[in-house]
């Protein structure tokens, strides 16, 4: 198998093999898959990142002030996390990165992807496998979001 970013047929193929679980693949692009909001969110106080091995329940019981309605428009500068509804199975040879969507950079909303025990942005180790979370904060306005709206994407690389 080649080395680098798989192109869409094998997000494809991960989908169809339950190494991505929840994902619409519809949201496939030539070479990387739109991550898509639930509606499982909460206030936080602060920015956490989780420490190796440390859930991101565990985050969630030490620094959310309450659960969110999205019904609200998220507050400026409010710091947010929201639980994607894809969830991972990577296998041990494959890893993935991921970034703001452009049309989150348009309006200014800061999308950090968090995940179990990984105590970085953005990044999944090989062989990851869990749940997937956002960390959302608006910058210059507050944002009305709804559940499936997709804010960032995932790359997937061996």
């Amino acid at each position: 198998m080649a080395l680098g970013a798989f192109p869409s047929q094998r997000i494809v193929k991960m989908i169809n093999e339950n190494q991505i679980i929840g994902a619409d693949a519809s949201r496939i692009q030539p070479s990387s898959l739109d991550l898509t909001i639930s509606d499982e969110i909460y206030k936080m106080k602060g920015v956490f990142l989780p420490r190796t091995g440390e859930s991101i329940s565990d985050l969630l019981r030490e620094g959310s002030l309450f659960s969110w309605d999205l019904g609200k428009p998220l507050e400026c500068q409010g710091i947010y996390l929201v639980r994607l509804n894809e969830t991972l199975a990577l296998p041990p040879s494959v890893y993935a990165r991921t970034n703001n969507k452009s049309s989150t950079g348009r309006v200014n909303l800061q999308a950090r992807l968090l995940a179990d025990g990984i105590s970085r942005f953005d990044q999944l180790p090989r062989g990851y496998r869990g749940n997937l979370w956002l960390l959302l904060i608006p910058r210059s306005f507050s944002i009305k979001l709804t559940p499936g709206d997709a804010l960032n994407q995932i790359r997937f690389f061996n």
